[in-house]
């Protein structure tokens, strides 16, 4: 599992939050990363259920998963995101 897990949220392909993501990593000489782009991830909106407050574990299971997996893992995690306004 990486050490740092940069969690990439730019809907375009070719993204200034993702060329920072890619300049950051460069600058900090990480060895074990790994870019998760969010918007291919098959991820299920939350219904407001509740159920995760009693279990900790969300009622869908869906990429959103392995996700947390990864999070749970990662030494640190990176979120890069536009901002439009």
């Amino acid at each position: 599992m990486a050490d740092v897990l940069v969690i990439h949220a730019s809907p375009r392909k070719k993204s200034n939050s993702g060329k920072i993501a890619d300049i950051l990593l460069k600058l900090l000489n990480v060895k074990n990363a790994e870019i998760t782009d969010i918007n291919s991830l098959k991820i299920k909106p939350c219904t407001a259920c509740g159920r995760c407050a009693k279990t900790f574990r969300c009622v869908f299971h869906d990429d959103a998963d392995a996700l947390i997996s990864k999070i749970k893992k990662a030494k640190v995690v990176i979120i890069t995101s536009p901002v439009y306004f």
